[in-house]
């Protein structure tokens, strides 16, 4: 064995060892190195990938970069509504509700608890109910519903109010969390033992207004302390129910959406309104009441078989001296879209088989002399087989109402027009009022003397040539002072101080507005005012015709 020659063996193979090390501990680094920026890296590029997480579930279909979905402009999101819609769990159709076409400007979504309808540019939103017979209403939106390519799209708080959800977005995270109503009713549900709103006892409409009172951060309890079943309103603020709104002495409580009020019933069975500060805005001393409209905060309120109109602070609109408020459930013309307030501005009252019009104020503007608003069905040669009954005529602010007549041999029923004022616009001599529609365009038609009158293409020139002849007599007045009536024997003079108020006088007007037994020529009353009539080139409604009122009956040739 030669022990001399061994040695530099073995240190020829420790320096080799050595390289091996420091080769292998040089690649781990470079590996440790290029794996942290291959995480940092892709952490980055996490960030900049949209993540959206629906009920605490992370949602990758709505994740992946080429969705049209979501946009996010100065840190806000718009969200597509006919993509959102089944990730939310409601059905998306294109065009208006209830017009059944394929248009992109215009749309709807629904579930088994409200219908939704949206219109491109507008910031208005109308919502349906399915659950109960409340009348839909609309929603103000912060922004107007948007275009973008083929897609309508929301502002996070106009999804929030359609879809009744929350949305947040976290910058930092290019996050979007998203809480539906159900996914927020089961959190609290199981975080507070008295919030028991889905296994109440409160039929399906209520339940469902109950819960949207969530998305404000109100709360409906039970009272827990005993077995009477009843329920008061809590607030919740930093993960708690902070305070009490409503205390708990109620056998029922319905939130309003939009209004933050609160339908409550008393033990003894009456109903009242409580506001979301617990404010009575109205005591509980109706049998029954209802939400009609939003805008102007109307209730319907019932006692014993009368019907009224409250608003939202308590001031009584209609005293309950009617029989009905608003138009029967059945009317089918898609132009009512509030059967309770007409044209914004009628509210239809009826008693003793009579009907009139009250505005939204209270005050009566028609009497009550009407047998019907609208008319309902259409049976004559003269119109064609798409013909449909008409209650509302907007294009001229019109309601139709008629009235029936009894001859020897039958009843006839004959139609007029008043305005969203309550004035007689066109007089009730028509045999029916009926609406037309060809490729998405509708007419409207009045039958008189079996011809088929265009109302709106009348009324329009009828009402241009009102104007015309009272710029004429405007022009005539300024060129004289002193004018002459003849009216029968009777001459009368006056200076021209005034204007023709309450209507125009074409052709000249009358003392009192009434052309009595004789044709008033050459401007104006005495005082230079013809008051409460205007006898106006072929319009001759027993001698007055007010507001240009075209009274009496329309027959063609421009005559009434």
């Amino acid at each position: 064995m030669n022990l001399v020659q061994e040695k530099p063996i073995n240190e020829n193979n420790q320096k080799k060892l050595k390289v091996s090390l420091v080769v292998v501990i040089v690649l781990i680094v470079l590996l440790v190195a290029i794996a942290i920026f291959l995480y940092l890296y892709m952490q980055k590029e996490l960030k900049k990938q949209l993540k959206v997480e629906i009920d605490g579930i992370p949602n990758s279909n709505l994740s992946k970069s080429n969705s049209n979905v979501f946009f996010i402009n100065n840190g806000k999101v718009y969200t597509s509504i006919s993509n959102i819609a089944k990730e939310v769990g409601y059905t998306y159709y294109p065009g208006e509700y209830k017009e059944y076409t394929e248009s992109k400007n215009s749309c709807y979504v629904t579930n088994s608890s409200e219908l939704v309808d949206f219109t491109a540019n507008s910031n208005k939103i109308r919502k349906y109910p399915l659950l109960s017979q409340s009348e839909p209403q609309d929603f103000e939106i912060d922004e107007p519903v948007s275009e973008r390519g083929a897609n309508l799209y929301l502002s996070e708080s106009g999804l929030e109010r359609a879809f009744n959800l929350k949305i947040s977005y976290d910058q930092s995270q290019n996050k979007i969390t998203i809480m539906t109503l159900g996914y927020i009713t089961s959190k609290f549900e199981s975080g507070f033992s008295n919030v028991i709103i889905t296994k109440s006892e409160f039929p399906k409409d209520v339940i469902f207004n109950d819960q949207k009172a969530l998305l404000s951060n109100l709360v409906v309890v039970k009272d827990t302390s005993s077995d009477s079943n009843l329920y008061g309103v809590s607030l919740y603020k930093d993960n708690q129910l902070s305070s009490v709104i409503i205390s708990p002495r109620y056998t029922s409580i319905e939130y309003i959406e939009g209004l933050d009020d609160f339908i409550v019933k008393t033990e003894d069975n009456k109903f009242g309104i409580i506001g979301k500060d617990g404010i009575t805005k109205v005591k509980p001393s109706y049998d029954a009441i209802s939400e009609i409209d939003k805008n102007y905060g109307l209730y319907l309120v019932t006692s014993g078989q009368k019907q009224g109109v409250v608003n939202q602070n308590g001031k009584i609109i209609v005293y309950q001296d009617y029989d009905q408020v608003g138009l029967d459930k059945d009317n089918q013309d898609n132009n009512v879209k509030n059967r309770y307030l007409l044209l914004n501005n009628c509210i239809p009252v009826k008693a003793n088989n009579k009907w009139g019009l009250i505005d939204k104020d209270g005050n009566q503007i028609t009497p009550l002399e009407y047998d019907t608003i609208g008319c309902a069905t259409i049976k004559n040669s003269n119109t064609s087989s798409n013909s449909v009954g008409i209650t509302l005529i907007p294009d001229m602010d019109g309601i139709v109402v008629g009235n029936t007549y009894e001859t020897e041999n039958a009843k006839i029923n004959k139609y007029g027009i008043v305005n969203s004022k309550g004035k007689l616009i066109v007089g009730v001599t028509a045999d029916y009022a009926f609406a037309v529609t060809l490729e998405n365009v509708t007419k409207y038609y009045l039958l008189i003397n079996n011809q088929n009158i265009d109302i709106v293409d009348y009324w329009n020139k009828y009402t241009a040539n009102i104007e015309n002849n009272a710029q004429e007599n405007q022009n005539a007045i300024q060129n004289q002072n002193v004018v002459v009536t003849t009216q029968g024997d009777a001459t009368v003079q006056g200076t021209t101080q005034g204007t023709a108020a309450e209507g125009t006088a074409a052709q000249g007007a009358t003392t009192e507005g009434t052309a009595t037994e004789g044709t008033a020529t050459q401007g104006t009353a005495a005082q230079g005012t013809a008051a409460q009539g205007t006898a106006a080139q072929g319009t001759a409604a027993q001698g007055t015709a007010t507001e240009g009122t075209a009274a009496q009956g329309v027959a063609t040739q421009g005559t009434t």
